[in-house]
């Protein structure tokens, strides 16, 4: 079944080149916020946006207020689902964005990453549709990819002429992607996973009243994933042998119960020392900037492996929104560049030493929050990238028709 948010309007009378379809296989389109600023942003301009997703109970489901955004969300684990289950998510989505489309399809098509590009490729067909290709992650043809990979691989080299823009989390990760693809660099667009708004420092104590922890600790916050690509068992591990007076929070963007390494990282939080502490509530979006605010220091590890974490950059979510809320961070290896640069934190290169690093960020405290308001702003802010962004998805503010291939 079908599920729509409230916040629905009719579509009759509107013309196709105000309009736009996103189409989001993946079911934490709330924990995406450059996706969702998007959204908002391409609404305000007056551009009616259909957004076409799935939902798991784990993850909280988006919302969004503009009633220009109308949300389709289809709940993949009902029991009446069945039936269903045998269409891939990509072809559900693209049938549905059809049937919703006001006459004469959508104006552009936004498909988030091969999957949803794909959806965009088919639910344009027959239509004089633009088509963007937003990707959020790299799946690179020369390492190791599960079957299922390899075939959406291939479909986005084959369908890869069909876009006419190619919107990536940040400059290196879309040339990359072009070089994949064979792509013209100058369809490039770059859009960050970032929130909206500028940055600015403020306090918070929501995250500690939740778990209890005292407003004398420091409270190290390590947001998002939990699992091996985080390395979060040996971070955890690390954290609970600190001698100094502080907490590592685990704050998931989904509910833990299926997830192994939320487990282990559970088991090691419930040891007697309180330097571990896991969350497994994920919070909405419009509370994000209030849990990170709660913490004083950001943590944002990476597993380092393969060319989608070494080029992780201004799509780590994270390090957005550690930023923003003005934290010092520490970091390792994939963001090093950004701190050498901007010198907003602490870079190490094993869990082990966050500790150590942890004390050199309270002697650097304020240099560090005054340059960590400085990195966003200066990188992550959205306004910088919309412009261009607006001028390639809508030429001389409109959808245009696509040029003969």
């Amino acid at each position: 079944m079908l599920d729509r948010t409230p916040q629905t309007h009719s579509t009759s009378g509107f013309s196709s080149t105000r309009t736009a379809c996103l189409l989001c296989p993946q079911p934490y389109l709330d924990s995406l916020p450059g996706v969702c600023s998007m959204i908002e942003m391409l609404a305000e301009k007056g551009v009616t946006v259909d957004v076409f997703s799935t939902c798991l109970p784990q993850y909280p489901a988006p919302r969004f207020d503009h009633p220009r955004v109308r949300l389709f969300l289809h709940n993949w684990e009902k029991p009446d689902a069945s039936r269903r289950r045998r269409l891939p998510v990509f072809l559900y989505l693209a049938r549905q964005a059809r049937r919703q489309a006001p006459r004469g399809g959508y104006g552009t098509c936004i498909g988030l990453d091969p999957s949803g590009f794909i959806a965009a490729v088919l639910a344009s067909c027959r239509t004089k549709a633009r088509i963007a290709y937003l990707s959020l992650e790299l799946y690179p043809q020369n390492e190791k990819l599960s079957l299922r990979q390899q075939l959406v691989k291939h479909a986005e080299r084959l369908l890869s002429h069909r876009v006419d823009v190619l919107i990536a989390q940040c400059t290196r990760r879309g040339a990359f992607l072009a070089r994949e693809l064979s792509f013209p660099k100058q369809k490039l667009a770059v859009w960050p996973n970032a929130p909206r708004g500028r940055a600015q420092r403020c306090r918070s104590t929501l995250l500690r009243d939740r778990l209890g922890i005292p407003h004398s600790r420091l409270l190290v916050l390590h947001a998002g994933m939990i699992g091996k690509g985080a390395q979060s068992l040996d971070v955890a591990r690390a954290a609970s042998a600190w001698s100094l007076d502080a907490t590592l929070v685990f704050q998931t963007r989904s509910a833990a119960q299926n997830n192994p390494e939320a487990r282990e990282v559970l088991a090691v939080a419930e040891k007697p020392s309180g330097r571990v502490a896991l969350n497994d509530t994920p919070w909405p979006r419009r509370l994000l900037e209030e849990v990170v605010s709660s913490a004083d220091v950001g943590l944002a590890w990476y597993a380092p492996e393969g060319k989608n974490i070494e080029l992780i950059g201004l799509s780590s979510g994270k390090l957005a929104q550690y930023l923003k809320c003005g934290l010092p961070v520490i970091v390792n290896e994939p963001l090093a560049w950004l701190v050498s640069r901007y010198n907003f934190g602490i870079c190490v290169h094993s869990p082990r030493e966050i500790e150590r690093a942890l004390q050199t960020v309270l002697a650097n405290r304020a240099e560090f929050s005054r340059n960590a308001l400085r990195c966003f702003d200066e990188q992550f802010a959205l306004d910088r990238y919309f412009p261009t962004l607006w001028h390639m998805l809508f030429p001389d503010g409109r959808n245009g028709p696509r040029q003969p291939q």
